[in-house]
Order: structure tokens, then sequence, then C-alpha cells
């Protein structure tokens, strides 16, 4: 509504707007390779289906949801888990031929032979060139969240205040450690919808962590990270990093794609890192028009 949007929702695109979103069956049936089982692959591949078209899907873990399963760790997000599983579920019972722990690769793509390729792989963390960066003691933001990554030392710098970067924030502050946020930019949380700063803003003042805005880190250490604001430097003590900075597309399979000479499209993060809705509604309308 705020983005002047209108009422919709985020997992049904023609809600609010039933006269533009309509699923018709395809014209000419095809046989669709969807690469992803996160939001948009799942979006994408039951639309398909429904359409009327052969549709497989390939999916690298085991488990479908993508980010958004791993979103659902972070505090009071649980729903996002539950979403995602549901979504998986959708595109099952609409007769997606699902395949997990199954990795595109050239070998699988010249086997199925596809019309039509949508490429939905996501996005992965950037990891800055950062001196240090490489050391024991860093770790990255999103396997703190979802608990794969334990961190003991008390003191941690998170590299980065934008969601991910707070989420970890959160759930190291409520472990009692003492934290210190580094950003870039002149605030933190610039991508949080409105109604969740105060929560969060309010973690920041009752666990007092430390923010350091316009702060960029320039090294990082065994026990502390250098950093540098208006052309000052300072020494932060911490004894581990956790890095959030930020996502890039993974388009790593899209090169075997066109040398194999198929049509592709690409949806959700694997297009463009964004929120959830353009990644659900995107992949929607592609499906509507294969």
């Amino acid at each position: 509504m705020f983005k002047g949007l209108g009422n919709s929702c985020i997992f049904n695109p023609a809600t609010g707007h039933e006269r533009e979103v309509v699923i018709k069956p395809a014209q000419q049936k095809k046989k669709i390779l969807v690469i992803g089982g996160g939001p948009a692959g799942l979006e994408a591949a039951r639309v398909a289906q429904i359409r009327g078209h052969e549709v497989i899907l390939l999916e690298k873990d085991v488990a479908l949801g993508g980010q958004f399963l791993e979103a659902g760790r972070a505090p009071h997000k649980d729903i996002f888990s539950k979403a995602a599983i549901h979504m998986g579920y959708r595109a099952f019972k609409a007769g997606v031929d699902i395949r997990v722990y199954t990795p595109a690769n050239e070998e699988r793509i010249r086997e199925i032979n596809p019309d039509v390729i949508i490429v939905a792989t996501g996005a992965e963390p950037i990891i800055p060139d950062i001196p240090g960066i490489d050391r024991p003691n860093v770790f990255e933001a999103r396997k703190v969240i979802v608990s794969d990554q334990y961190i003991s030392a008390h003191k941690v710098a998170v590299i980065g205040g934008g969601l991910i970067g707070l989420e970890a924030m959160e759930i190291l502050s409520q472990q009692g450690k003492e934290v210190v946020v580094i950003e870039m930019t002149d605030q933190v949380g610039k991508d949080l919808e409105m109604y969740i700063k105060p929560y969060v803003f309010g973690i920041i003042e009752e666990k007092s962590v430390a923010v350091h805005t316009n702060t960029k880190c320039v090294e990082i250490k065994d026990d502390s990270i250098i950093v540098e604001k208006e052309g000052r430097r300072q020494e932060i003590p911490c004894g581990a990093v956790v890095i959030a900075v930020g996502s890039k597309s993974n388009t790593s399979i899209v090169d075997t794609v066109k040398r194999l000479g198929y049509d592709y499209y690409l949806v959700g993060d694997a297009k463009e890192p964004a929120k959830i809705l353009p990644a659900i509604w995107g992949a929607n309308e592609i499906a509507r028009t294969i």
C-alpha cells in the first residue's frame, strides 16, 4: 500500500488484480526446465504446470524454499519457512516433476532437453575484498542466522547494517554478546519495512549495540577490526566478525545454458537480488507468458 501497489498478496499476484493476472491454458505445450527450488522457481513451475506445460524442477539441495526457508530461521520469522514449504507442496500438487538433491549440469540439461529453461538459482552472499577476510574468526551472516555456525567470542563486529546484518545482530545480542555494527552508508536498516524499524532500533537501544555509520571496515585482525571514517582510522576490539554486505545473483549455470543453445528466462534473485514480492510476482508473469 505504501508503495502505491494497492492491497494484494505476496504469494498470489491475482489478489486485487484479478482482471490482469489470469492463468490461461497454453496454446502450445512445452517441456520446461526450472533450475532452482526457491520461491521464484516454485511459483514459475507451478503456474507453468497449471497452464498445461510439462515442467521439471531441479533443486541442488535436499529441501525446497531456498533463502526463504533460511529466512524462516531468523527471529520471529518461522512463518516464512512454513510459506516456503507450502509453496513446494502447491507445486507438487500441481503436478511438477520435482527432483531435489539434483544439481543442474550440462549432462542433466541435455538429457531433459527442454524447450525452455527458467533459471531461478537465487543469489549468493557478497564477500568483500578486505584484508583478513579469510581468517577463521570471520563468518557469513546467513550461516549465523540458520545456526549452522556458533560464535564463541564475546565481542562480535557485524559488517553491514541491512536486514540480514541486523537479524544477525539480534541473534548475537540475545546470546549475551557485545555487538558492534559497521555500516558504510549514513544509517542502518534502510531496507527494513517501516513497521519493523521501531522493533529493531529498540533492540539496538536495549542491548546497547554500538552502531558506526559512514564507516568502512578496511582490515580484519585476529582480535580486532580496523575501520575508516572521514579519512580517520580506528581499531575496534572484537573476537569475531560477521559479514552481511549484500547479495549478488548466482547465474553460473547461464553460461552452460547459452552454450547449449536453449531459450531461457531469469527469475527471482537470479535476475536481480530483491525482496520476495518482485521475485514471486515476476516468476508468475514469466510463467503466464511462455
